[in-house]
């Protein structure tokens, strides 16, 4: 008995001691990370879950404004438009190259070589819409010394542009010439060089009537007729007649027996001593000198020189040809004198205002300082009185009858040369721009003297 209930307490213990591992583990075919997880079979992230098969109405897919009806993308007016090269138009406007502010439409053609007006022409392609032919001939040169170059010389910033419109011809981008400082179109005239510690004026070259015109009174039989007369090139003209200082600066000695004042002009002085002056300041200013003189000689006790010959150091013959300083023509000293005008006198046709003559001056003897009245419209000072001035050409009364009418330079020979102004012991009459007046070119008077002029190159 007793055994027997040993054997009723063993299979009693049995469960509890028994293992299921090998055939009904859960972690074999019942465990729910196998066949019933939810994260295999039934979770809703594999099959159901509305981020992958079912989510055909999320508008962050399909419908979202941001894809297919945002304004910004397609519809939206207030977004600014694009002006890439800064130039104040936009492509939509017509600019036809916004990498380049140089171009735009209304521009001027530049001679680049570009189509700087968007007119889709340039001005290699003869396009002058946007400017005169002032501008196109500026397009032509702009360094007229080196022949790969092809814009003109005066246009120092070579933007292609010589009138009015470009008044800083240091800058490309800026389209207006430096000497023309009003910008009124007039580029090299009347602009202003220095020879010397000498101030020259640029005259440029014209036509004009020469001789007794209308605002002319009192004149000679030798100023008539009138005669159109121009004078093809550019011609600087000093502002004052030639001083007594200029004389003692150049040639290291006062000159004849002349009174010394401070700025007083030269007189005293024959035809020769004028070429003389010419000649030196012409090698002071390192150019050939334009005349050769011959035979000459000194007057001993006023140093006046006189000489038998004179020869013009250019291959035509023609002072208009000199690369150095020179006397003016007569033809050069009346276009001056007049400056676009018809004055009585050079300056106006009040006398007094404009000139030293016989009724106005105070000293004794003698002219009175160069630059004391006033200058004609072109800048000259006493183109009428204060001392008479030498000119280059012979003297001849019927001149303006037989000479040429386009760069005259007088007759090829005579006995005078013509002096032109009036001086200060002279009367109204002889202050007329038209009068004529001859001197032999081996005498000399304290009414007269002379200024020098020189071809521009």
């Amino acid at each position: 008995m007793r055994y027997h209930w040993l054997l009723v307490l063993f299979l009693l213990a049995l469960p509890a001691c028994s293992s299921d591992t090998p055939d009904d583990d859960d972690t074999a075919d019942d465990d729910d990370t196998a066949d019933d997880d939810d994260a295999a079979n039934d979770d809703d992230a594999a099959d159901d879950d509305d981020s992958s098969d079912d989510d055909d109405d999320d508008d962050s897919a399909d419908d979202d404004d941001s894809a297919d009806d945002d304004d910004s993308a397609d519809d939206d007016d207030s977004a600014p438009v694009a002006d890439e090269d800064g130039d104040g138009v936009t492509v939509e406007d017509g600019d036809c190259d916004d990498s380049d502010p140089l171009n735009f439409p209304g521009n001027n053609e530049l001679c680049d070589g570009q189509d700087n007006d968007c007119d889709s022409s340039t001005w290699a392609d003869g396009d002058e819409s946007d400017g005169d032919l002032d501008f196109v001939l500026a397009c032509a040169d702009c360094d007229d010394s080196d022949p790969s170059s092809t814009v003109l010389a005066d246009d120092a910033d070579c933007d292609g542009t010589l009138t009015a419109e470009d008044c800083d011809d240091t800058d490309p981008l800026s389209t207006i010439v430096a000497e023309d400082s009003e910008c009124d179109g007039v580029i090299d005239c009347l602009s202003t060089t220095t020879a010397q510690g000498a101030t020259f004026i640029r005259m440029c070259g014209d036509t004009f009537d020469m001789g007794c015109t209308a605002g002319q009174s009192g004149c000679q039989t030798d100023e008539s007729p009138v005669r159109s007369v121009t004078i093809t090139q550019d011609f600087w003209m000093a502002e004052t007649e030639a001083t007594q200082a200029q004389w003692s600066a150049l040639m290291g000695t006062t000159h004849g027996n002349a009174v010394q004042f401070s700025g007083g002009p030269l007189h005293y002085v024959t035809w020769y001593d004028a070429l003389t002056l010419a000649n030196a300041l012409s090698v002071a200013e390192g150019l050939a000198e334009c005349f050769a003189l011959t035979d000459c000689t000194s007057i001993s006790w006023s140093n006046q020189l006189q000489c038998t010959g004179v020869t013009v150091n250019t291959a035509s013959g023609s002072p208009y040809d000199c690369e150095g300083y020179r006397l003016p023509t007569e033809a050069e000293w009346e276009l001056a004198a007049r400056a676009g005008t018809d004055f009585l006198y050079s300056g106006g046709d009040v006398a007094d205002d404009v000139a030293w003559y016989s009724a106005n001056h105070t000293a004794t003897n003698r002219p009175e300082p160069v630059a004391t009245k006033l200058p004609n419209s072109w800048g000259l000072y006493d183109m009428s009185g204060n001392v008479g001035e030498w000119t280059w050409d012979w003297y001849d009364e019927t001149y303006y009858t037989t000479g040429v009418a386009t760069n005259p330079e007088g007759p090829a020979a005579g006995t005078s040369r013509v002096r032109r102004g009036g001086g200060w012991s002279e009367n109204l009459n002889n202050l007329r721009v038209a009068d004529r007046k001859f001197f032999e070119p081996s005498n000399y008077s304290g009414k007269i003297g002379f200024r020098l002029a020189r071809t521009v190159p």
